[in-house]
C-alpha cells in the first residue's frame, strides 16, 4: 500500500507534475510499459482520484501496470526517482484525460 500513498501524494502535489514532465515534443518515445499504462484509461482516471469502490483485481492490475511503468522509466533514465517517475506519469494522465475531455 505504500504505492498507493505515494500516488495519493503525487495527486495531492499536481502543480509539480508539470515541472517532472518535459514536453512530448522533448523526449524519446515512450517505453512500451508507459504506452501500455496510458492505453488503460481506468488507470489514468485511477491516478487523478482513487475511487471508492475499487476492486481486488483492478487494484493489482493497476500495481504491476504502474510498478512496470515506473520500472521502464527509471532504466530509461536511472537518476529518476520514484517520486519523479509517478510525477511523469500523473503529468502523461492528466494530459490523456484532458483530451478525452
Amino acid at each position: 500500500m505504500l504505492l498507493k500513498l505515494a500516488i495519493a501524494t503525487t495527486a495531492s502535489l499536481l502543480s509539480f507534475a508539470a515541472l517532472a514532465d518535459a514536453s512530448p515534443a522533448s523526449t524519446p518515445a515512450a517505453p512500451p510499459a508507459v504506452s501500455a499504462f496510458y492505453r488503460h484509461p481506468e488507470h489514468c482516471a485511477y491516478m487523478a482520484g482513487p475511487p471508492e469502490n475499487d476492486s481486488p483485481e483492478f487494484i493489482a492490475r493497476f500495481e504491476a501496470d504502474i510498478q512496470a511503468a515506473v520500472a521502464a522509466l527509471r532504466a530509461r533514465t536511472p537518476s529518476l526517482s520514484l517520486t519523479g517517475a509517478l510525477f511523469h506519469l500523473k503529468a502523461g494522465c492528466d494530459r490523456a484525460l484532458a483530451r478525452a475531455k
